[in-house]
């Protein structure tokens, strides 16, 4: 997983935003994992390669889904392998 994930505070705990950040970022993943599951590969090859060409987007939300979507499809397509 990304940085950002596993980033602490010098307190060796997460920032409350940020917490609940990360908290709904791993859900989104995590339910987005599940729904690709039983996808076929050609789908999943697509949406890999949206993800790939919005992760430099110029909104955030492009980027953040963009993160996802790829995490989320590399998780699936390893489990094919």
């Amino acid at each position: 997983m990304s940085l950002w994930l596993t980033n602490k505070t010098t307190e060796g705990k997460l920032n409350v935003e940020l917490s609940i950040t990360q908290t709904a970022f791993l859900r989104l993943y995590h339910d987005k994992v599940a729904y690709l599951i039983g996808k076929p590969r050609r789908v999943l090859e697509d949406l890999l390669h949206e993800a790939e060409e919005n992760i430099h987007a110029e909104t955030f939300s492009l980027r953040a889904s963009a993160e996802i979507n790829r995490a989320a499809c590399l998780k699936v397509l390893g489990r094919l392998a």
